[in-house]
């Protein structure tokens, strides 16, 4: 793993765990609108999801330049996850 994907991952980290804490613990609480929560743990929790598949050493392309099939669909899981998180940003923000 190289230096600047564990930075980034540890970046990612800080800004997403508070996103899961804060929607684990406000689950059932949140009398002005109850689908905050819901949408913080699910933020929180693709997020890092799509961390860690970042990580995974199927995502990293060889040195030779070649696509394997295993790196072709993590790259496409990632896109979509991505697109996911994407998505419910807009969703939650409407």
């Amino acid at each position: 793993m190289s230096f600047i994907t564990q930075v980034n991952f540890g970046d990612v980290n800080k800004s997403i765990i508070p996103f899961f804490i804060t929607g684990a613990i406000y689950l059932h609480d949140c009398p002005k609108q109850p689908y905050i929560p819901i949408y913080l743990l699910v933020s929180g929790v693709f997020a890092l999801v799509l961390g860690l598949l970042s990580c995974l050493p199927c995502t990293q392309e060889p040195e030779d330049g070649t696509q394997s099939p295993l790196s072709s669909l993590c790259t496409a899981w990632n896109s979509l996850v991505s697109l996911f998180l994407f998505c419910w940003f807009i969703a939650g923000t409407i």
